[in-house]
């Protein structure tokens, strides 16, 4: 196997260096950071699409990303799939296309409604997680779930149009996680530097 990258420290970084445990601060300090231009400029992603897409796919294009898989067992909320095709809906005047990703089986629901909506329709639910990336930072629409994957793909698209849910957590006990997030993800635009447009409705049921 070959070796990862190494991280060359100051002589005095380790003594200096504060250990940051999981939790409300730990992620409040990775969204202000990925918010920075000089940060977000230290995670490239390749130009084009037409390895994932096909030749040809039409841009601009909605991307909605679904999270199932294992969060299904750890998830304290989850985001429905009525909410996700009434954000669909709601873009569909704004971009003629669209592509849905997930990490488990897409619904016949969503396939069959947002067929209808948009004149071109991808749905990915099996591909690589670095492919579906890919996929949310080139949208020009991004709707996400409430997951840290989302979240670092909104952050890092930076020409796109974001929403990603209001409500992350349904316990009480995650207030803190909750608020830490809650200033860039309430289904609501950013705008180029991700900073909230205001304005746009939240999903039925997120109020």
């Amino acid at each position: 196997m070959g070796r990862g990258p190494r991280l060359w420290l100051r002589p005095d970084a380790a003594a200096s260096a504060e250990r940051i445990d999981d939790g409300a601060r730990k992620l409040k300090l990775g969204i202000e950071a990925l918010r920075l231009p000089q940060v977000q400029a230290r995670f490239p992603v390749a130009p084009g699409i037409d390895d994932v897409l096909g030749d040809n796919f039409p841009a601009p294009y909605l991307c909605i990303h679904i999270r199932r898989g294992d969060y299904v067992n750890v998830a304290s909320h989850l985001v429905g799939d009525a909410q996700f095709i009434a954000m669909a809906r709601n873009y569909a005047a704004l971009v003629q296309n669209a592509v849905v990703v997930s990490d488990s089986p897409i619904a016949p629901e969503i396939r069959q409604t947002l067929s209808a909506l948009f004149a071109r329709t991808e749905f990915k639910d099996d591909i690589s997680a670095f492919d579906t990336h890919r996929l949310m930072r080139k949208a020009h629409v991004l709707v996400g779930s409430n997951s840290q994957f989302s979240l670092i793909a909104a952050l890092l698209n930076t020409e796109g149009m974001i929403a990603l849910p209001r409500k992350w957590f349904s316990d009480d006990g995650l207030a803190e996680l909750e608020n830490a997030v809650r200033d860039v993800c309430d289904f609501q635009i950013l705008n180029r530097i991700n900073e909230k447009v205001q304005g746009q409705s939240s999903l039925p049921g997120e109020g």
